[in-house]
């Protein structure tokens, strides 16, 4: 019985991350408008984005420190939901200032932490290894899907010019969300526990397996990061795309990014989830990552000028191959990755840190964001088109050289071992 209620738990998780990112996909996208009909200029627009970068920050770590204690993971996630719907509603209200607006968006960094109570929750309601990462896949999986049919959803919304619309539709998804957290979930509150005694070399073993881990982490969203700063112009300028192409093969990309995720990353994570398989699987990852671009970065013959995606892709099979096999690969290998490194690093960090543990590697991760475009941004500078592949290589193979240098460290007795 409790099995099927801890099973249940975890549907209504994946249920709630949907609409959860669902509501953010059809209101995100209104935010332009808003800035545009207020005049907004581009310093002003920097302005709200730093704002909300440094309400993640601080909201993640002290949310995540706190909701390991007395606030509960359960907790967390209400109060994300809670955040959100409040910060939602303002951008739908048409006296909103720009300021409101900036208000807005410190509201939600600050209090919207729904993927690391979610996975918290996932931690405390499932075992280490294969059940973990199945779970942790379908969570990553559906957050994918939800921000597709959002965006499709949102579209049609605002063709009614009025904001309050998706804004309201938003504003009663979160209502659905907490009112069902609160009703099924449990707290997630860790119970204060006496730390057992454990010898120094336990100790820093367990704090290499996180630095590796989470340092693996950081280093593969680095060079996805930065390989990917100009991919869509590389895509339109590569095979001539227009606007129209542009939008169709896009969402093309997203069906078969999420077929990827749920055929291939989410099989492989949770049959490799453990011990020394999962860190091959996240090699493998790596390395699938580096030929990719290299494949990519194999000459074709150049195809005349056709109208139409179905027409170019024929014309040209650099694309076909591209779309068809070597986009997947590559998404699947992102997915695997996140999917196996963050199932591991639930399992080398205490139970009763988590939640901390999870917001900040988040932050690192948003802090990654910033760095990493700005250095993707001087490599692809002057490199021409058909090469730009041949440097998304290059930070996939450093990535990978990190990947196992990290992975080295963690296995390396340390020095009281070596003195015995």
């Amino acid at each position: 019985m409790a099995k099927l209620q801890k099973k249940a738990q975890l549907w209504v998780l994946v249920l709630v991350v949907l609409l959860d990112l669902l509501a953010v996909s059809l209101v995100v996208p209104l935010l332009p408008a808003r800035y545009r009909e207020l005049g907004v200029g581009a310093k002003a627009l920097g302005f709200a984005s730093s704002a909300y970068s440094i309400a993640q920050i601080f909201g993640g770590v002290a949310l995540g420190a706190l909701s390991d204690r007395s606030l509960g993971h359960r907790g967390l996630l209400l109060l994300s939901f809670v955040g959100a719907a409040t910060a939602y509603a303002i951008v739908g209200w048409p006296g909103a200032t720009f300021y409101t607006l900036v208000g807005s968006r410190v509201v939600v960094g600050l209090c919207k932490q729904t993927m690391t109570a979610s996975t918290a929750l996932v931690v405390e309601l499932t075992a280490p290894g294969p059940e973990r990462a199945t779970w942790i896949g379908r969570i990553s999986s559906v957050a994918q899907a939800s921000w597709l049919v959002g965006q499709s959803l949102g579209a049609y919304l605002n063709r009614f010019g009025d904001p309050r619309i998706p804004s309201a539709v938003a504003v009663g998804l979160y209502a659905v969300c907490f009112v069902v957290s609160a009703a099924t979930l449990p707290t997630g509150r860790a119970a204060p526990k006496k730390a057992p005694k454990r010898q120094t070399t336990s100790v820093l073993v367990a704090s290499r397996a996180v630095a590796a881990t989470a340092g693996a982490r950081l280093a593969i969203a680095f060079a996805m990061r930065a390989a990917m700063v100009t991919r869509q112009v590389y895509e339109l300028e590569r095979w001539d795309l227009s606007r129209a192409d542009a939008a169709s093969f896009g969402l093309f990309k997203s069906v078969t990014g999420i077929a990827a995720s749920w055929g291939l990353a989410g099989p492989l994570a949770r049959r490799f989830s453990q011990g020394s398989a999962a860190e091959h699987l996240v090699k493998g990852a790596a390395a699938i990552a580096v030929f990719a671009a290299l494949a990519e970065a194999v000459p074709w013959p150049r195809a005349p000028t056709t109208e139409g995606l179905l027409a170019k892709a024929v014309a040209d099979p650099s694309l076909l191959v591209y779309a068809c096999v070597i986009f997947p690969l590559k998404t699947a290998a992102g997915q695997v990755t996140a999917i196996a490194l963050r199932s591991r690093f639930t399992e080398v960090v205490p139970a009763s840190e988590t939640a901390g543990a999870l917001a900040a590697l988040d932050v690192a991760s948003s802090a990654i964001g910033v760095v990493a475009p700005v250095v993707g941004g001087f490599a692809f500078d002057g490199v021409p088109v058909p090469r730009q592949p041949l440097v998304a290589a290059v930070f996939y193979t450093a990535a990978l050289a990190v990947i196992v240098g990290l992975f080295a460290f963690e296995k390396r007795p340390g020095d009281k071992d070596k003195k015995e």
